[in-house]
C-alpha cells in the first residue's frame, strides 16, 4: 500500500493521533500526495526521497510535527553544514544542498499547517546558510573551435547533438526530447516543448524545467548535421514527424540523457581535450549573449522563467558589458556637454 493511502488510513482509524505524527512519516505522505496530484514533477519527487534518507535518520525526522520549532530546524541545518558529507564526493554539503533540504521541510510544514495539524510553519523563520555563487564554467572561443573540429571525426549522430547543444543553449534533456515536428529546417527555428529525465531507472518525457515551452532560432549551419542524421535514421528505422530525433532502434523512445554525458567523457579522452560536459555549452552560449548585455534575450533562449535567475547564474559575466554601458552614458551626457 502506498505511503499516502496508508497514512490516511492510520489517521482515519485513530492509529496516529495529531499529537504523535512524526515529521518523516508525514513528509513521505506529502511527497506522494504532491506527486500523484502532479503538483511536483517525478524528478522533484525522486530528489525529495533522496533527501528524506538523511531527514528520517535525524532527530528532526523522529519529532512529532506539533513539537517542531524554529530552533530545531536551525540545529538541523547547522548539523548539515558542519557534519554531513556529500555521498558522491565526501565533501561538506553546499549551501545550495542545505537550501534544498529547507525547501522540502518548508513544503511539508506548510502542508501540515493547511491541514490544521500545526498552527503555523516554523520554517518561514529559519536561518539559512548564505548562498554560495559558483561561477558557471564555459568554453573559450579557442576551446569551442577545438571541440567543433574534433566532433567532425565522430558519427553524424553525435555531431548533430553537439551542434544543437552549442547552437541553442538548451539542456541535454531538452535536446533528446526533440521530435522532427519541432524542427523548421527552412526558417531555422526549433520548438523546445519536452524534457527527458530518468526517474527510478526509466525515462520520463515531461515539460521543460520551467514548465513552459519556447521557440529558439538557430543558425542554419548548425542544422546541417541534423539534416544528414535525419536521412540516416530514415534508412534504419521507420521514422515520422512524431518520432524522436535521437531515437536509436525505436522511434518512440528517446535517447537517455546520461548517454550524452557518457559520450563526452569518452570523446574528451579520445581527442585529448579537457573535461567536456553538455551543460558547459549552455553556459558558453550565455557568455556570448551577455557580451551585448541583453539579459532578456539570454533568459528567453535559455528557458529561464525570470531574468533574475539568469542574473544569479551569469551575472559575473557582465562586468565588461556594464563598463561599456557606463562609457556610453558618459559619452551621451558628459562629453557632449563639455
Amino acid at each position: 500500500m502506498k505511503a499516502a493511502t496508508l497514512f490516511e488510513d492510520e489517521c482515519r482509524n485513530g492509529l496516529v493521533s495529531n499529537s504523535k505524527r512524526k515529521f518523516a512519516d508525514y513528509a513521505y505522505y506529502v511527497i506522494e500526495l504532491k506527486e500523484s496530484s502532479h503538483a511536483i514533477k517525478p524528478t522533484t519527487a525522486e530528489g525529495y526521497l533522496g533527501l528524506m534518507k538523511r531527514i528520517e535518520a535525524s532527530r528532526l525526522g523522529k519529532m512529532p510535527l506539533k513539537d517542531i520549532r524554529v530552533r530545531d530546524l536551525n540545529n538541523f541545518y547547522m548539523e548539515l553544514s558542519d557534519v554531513a558529507k556529500n555521498v558522491n564526493n565526501g565533501q561538506r554539503l553546499s549551501s545550495k544542498t542545505i537550501r534544498e533540504y529547507h525547501a522540502l521541510i518548508s513544503s511539508v510544514l506548510h502542508h501540515a499547517a493547511k491541514e490544521e495539524l500545526i498552527v503555523n510553519n516554523p520554517a518561514l523563520n529559519a536561518t539559512l546558510p548564505k548562498v554560495e555563487h559558483k561561477e558557471a564554467n564555459f568554453y573559450s572561443l579557442e576551446q569551442m573551435h577545438e571541440i567543433i573540429k574534433a566532433i567532425q571525426e565522430e558519427p553524424v549522430f553525435w555531431q548533430a547533438i553537439t551542434y544543437l547543444l552549442i547552437g541553442t543553449g538548451a539542456r541535454r534533456g531538452e535536446i533528446v526530447g526533440l521530435k522532427w515536428e519541432d524542427i523548421d529546417f527552412e526558417k531555422g527555428i526549433i520548438a523546445i516543448k519536452r524534457n527527458v529525465t530518468a526517474v527510478k531507472g526509466r525515462l520520463v518525457v515531461g515539460t521543460p524545467k520551467t514548465g513552459e515551452g519556447r521557440f529558439v532560432s538557430i543558425a542554419l549551419g548548425f542544422l546541417a548535421p541534423l539534416k544528414e542524421w535525419k536521412e540516416q535514421q530514415r534508412e534504419k528505422i521507420d521514422a515520422s514527424l512524431d518520432s524522436f530525433c535521437f531515437s536509436l532502434d525505436n522511434p518512440t523512445i528517446p535517447l537517455a540523457p546520461h548517454s550524452i554525458t557518457t559520450f563526452y567523457y569518452r570523446f574528451s579522452k579520445r581527442h585529448k581535450l579537457g573535461r567536456i560536459n553538455a551543460h558547459a555549452f549552455r553556459h558558453s552560449q550565455a557568455s556570448i549573449l551577455l557580451q551585448d548585455g541583453d539579459i532578456t534575450m539570454a533568459s528567453r533562449r535559455l528557458g529561464h522563467s525570470r531574468t533574475s535567475t539568469t542574473l544569479d547564474i551569469y551575472g559575473h559575466m557582465m562586468p565588461r558589458t556594464d563598463k561599456a554601458a557606463a562609457e556610453k552614458v558618459a559619452t551621451a551626457f558628459l562629453d557632449s556637454a563639455l
